[in-house]
């Protein structure tokens, strides 16, 4: 028979926790675009979260969304709490992102 102190049981118990964690996010890190939409809805708010879920929507072929995201991370980026360093980074991305965009629309 196996036997636990406290402890050890303790631990186990911990172990067996992280773990079941740990799996519910393989499905998050699955895909470039499930992990952008992950991060997009807890960091509503984040440019960069925004233009990551743009380009991951744009690689998958959905334009019309990507083309929201994008348009939605450069309106972010204008915030006052965004860097400059990164407000400028977005913006250019954001609209370069676009410009692909609707080059891949007009190739439909």
């Amino acid at each position: 028979m196996l036997m636990f102190s406290t402890r050890q049981a303790l631990i186990v118990g911990l172990l067996l926790a992280y773990a079941w964690d740990s799996y519910g996010y393989v499905r998050v890190w699955s895909s470039e675009l499930r992990l952008a939409a992950y991060v997009a809805a807890h960091a509503p708010e984040k440019p960069r979260a925004r233009l990551n879920l743009g380009r991951a929507l744009l690689l998958s072929g959905r334009l019309d969304e990507a083309a929201v995201e994008l348009d939605l991370a450069e309106e972010l980026s204008a915030g006052a709490a965004v860097p400059s360093w990164d407000r400028e980074d977005v913006r250019v991305a954001a609209r370069q992102n676009r410009l692909l965009t609707a080059a891949l629309r007009a190739l439909q």
